[in-house]
């Protein structure tokens, strides 16, 4: 979902976004339209959305009466990171964590997305020449049920759509595709990650000293 902070930045602060990477974003107007074409693994996802919104609420319920603290037995699984996360990381992450108002505004970041995929629609956005590289997850959610997979390829074929649509808001945009699913993309291809960050960076930086080179 934070490619919908993205999209509204740049579309704010145009002369503060020099580039993008937007790695397996969400898109405007993504619940609709994945009901629409997808009618039972959009339930799913939405599913999933509900227990994680209860969990998180939980977690700070745990929090704010001090049944949960760092340290302490973690049956909720409140205070559980990837193990592939450097041990920095993740103690800065606990700290953050064992805030409850994060995990409230977390929730309600769940609770809201579909009220974001509407505030995030923008026919007329247009970001001119700025590198932007989108890169898409091919593989499904690990655990998808195998009635729900045989409902994903519509699913599928409008989030390709979308991201193409996304990589088109730009001349110099391109759409990448991994072998992987959503929640392991960092985890498993950290290599494709950071080459796609060092090349907009690099092209930003040519692009701003041309710019400057005019004036």
């Amino acid at each position: 979902m934070g490619g919908y902070e993205s999209l509204l930045f740049a579309d704010r602060h145009p002369r503060q976004v020099l580039g993008m990477v937007l790695i397996d974003p969400a898109t405007p107007d993504q619940d609709r339209r994945a009901r629409l074409v997808a009618p039972k693994y959009a339930a799913w996802l939405n599913e999933g959305y509900d227990e994680w919104i209860a969990l998180l609420k939980k977690c700070a319920a745990e929090l704010r009466s001090g049944a949960l603290r760092i340290g302490s037995p973690d049956s909720d699984k409140c205070f559980d990171y990837s193990p592939s996360f450097p041990p920095e990381l993740t103690a800065a992450l606990i700290r953050l964590d064992n805030n409850p108002a994060r995990r409230m505004t977390e929730a309600s970041t769940f609770e809201q997305f579909a009220r974001s995929c509407q505030i995030v629609v923008n026919p007329d956005r247009n970001y001119s020449s700025i590198p932007i590289r989108v890169i898409t997850a091919s593989e499904p959610l690990p655990g998808t049920p195998a009635d729900v997979l045989a409902a994903r390829p519509p699913y599928y074929a409008e989030k390709l759509r979308a991201h193409a649509a996304m990589a088109a808001l730009s001349t110099d945009g391109t759409n990448k595709m991994v072998g992987t699913n959503h929640s392991e993309i960092l985890d498993l291809e950290p290599e494709v990650v950071i080459s796609t960050v060092g090349e907009v960076i690099d092209k930003a930086r040519t692009n701003l000293r041309a710019r400057v080179a005019q004036h």
